[in-house]
């Protein structure tokens, strides 16, 4: 009964976590607790990251965005012609880099919807001292899997088998 905007992306991504986390763990699931959030759900995991660090172990950021430029450009417009401030997006950037907890990165280096530069800009701003950014090449924006194949849940897992 909702609408689809920022706010409710946001309030909806921490009432599901919440959820879920409380779930675990009045069924004592001791294992660990890793957010993933793909493309548009890089801003649902940016959220959750942000407001709730003591309850997850890692994050995994795969297609992601750090800023809006590039989804306003591909709709043809200016930021600065249409007033746009970076206040006004889902902020990943400011959320990541106050994220210090383990991350993981995975990016298309041929991402014609989200450039290769957004993921650098979220893996450089991260303060989390065990980070990394896997860059797929050849890849776009909805085909690393294919590309990766086996490659990506050995990755996945390794990245939470070392936290």
């Amino acid at each position: 009964s909702g609408s689809p905007t920022k706010d409710n992306l946001h309030s909806d991504s921490k009432i599901i976590f919440s959820y879920v986390n409380s779930y675990l763990n009045d069924n004592n699931y001791l294992n660990k607790k890793i957010i993933m959030g793909r493309s548009l759900g890089s801003a649902s995991a940016s959220e959750i990251i942000s407001n709730f660090k003591n309850d997850i172990h890692g994050c995994i950021i795969e297609s992601g965005f750090a800023t809006e430029f590039p989804l306003i450009k591909i709709l043809g417009l200016v930021p600065e012609d249409i007033g746009y401030k970076t206040k006004d997006g889902f902020e990943n950037l400011k959320k990541i880099s106050s994220y210090d907890g383990p991350l993981f990165i995975i990016h298309a280096d041929q991402d014609d919807i989200i450039p290769l530069d957004e993921a650098k800009l979220l893996y450089n701003n991260s303060k989390s001292n065990k980070k990394e950014l896997w860059v797929i090449d050849n890849a776009d924006h909805n085909n690393i899997l294919m590309h990766t194949q086996n490659q990506y849940f050995i990755r996945i897992k390794e990245f939470i088998d070392e936290l």
